[in-house]
């Protein structure tokens, strides 16, 4: 089962430098992907469908 996030994508994921994952599968989020989230050097996975 899903959490019940919603709403947008929340601009401080991009301050979490050392994030590789990001999960956000099944949320009800809207808006666009905040660009900070390019920060992300080390991020390998990002699944938002």
């Amino acid at each position: 089962p899903h959490n019940q996030f919603y709403g947008s994508i929340p601009e401080f994921l991009g301050s979490l430098l050392e994030l590789k994952h990001i999960n956000l599968y099944g949320y009800r989020l809207t808006g666009t992907i905040p660009i900070i989230v390019a920060n992300l050097s080390k991020q390998e996975f990002l699944d938002i469908v």
